[in-house]
């Protein structure tokens, strides 16, 4: 990604998982032409090109129902279950209706329920 003009990807954490930002709090334009073009160029080095398995989304789905399930339970009433179609795509119900992510609650219900993120990094 970063020899195909996106010089800010990151590396993965210890458990696979690539985040939207490196420690040093550069973030990655997953918008951007640069990276569209990156990703496509790279996409086949993804095992199974970067899709999931049946399994793999089965897994994905279970762990976002927990991480609603633990938000709700920590006082973010309105966290929304995970759509079946975006598994994974956790950033697209952050600072959906109802909730401020940037709440005193908000951010002590991700604090209390970032195991449940992808590599247990929490949420933004």
């Amino acid at each position: 990604m970063r020899a195909h003009g996106v010089p800010t990807f990151p590396d993965p954490t210890s458990s696979g998982v690539f985040l939207s930002s490196q420690g040093n709090g550069q973030k990655v334009d997953r918008n951007s032409s640069q990276f569209a073009s990156a990703n496509k160029a790279c996409l086949h080095l993804l095992p199974n090109g970067g899709k999931p398995t049946a399994t793999q989304t089965q897994q994905a789905l279970a762990q976002e129902l927990k991480l609603a399930q633990c938000m709700r339970s920590h006082g973010v009433t309105n966290f929304p279950d995970p759509p079946l179609q975006d598994y994974g795509r956790i950033s697209l119900r952050i600072g959906g209706p109802g909730f401020d992510p940037n709440s005193s609650q908000y951010q002590a219900a991700s604090s209390a329920c970032k195991q449940f993120t992808p590599g247990g990094i929490g949420l933004p």
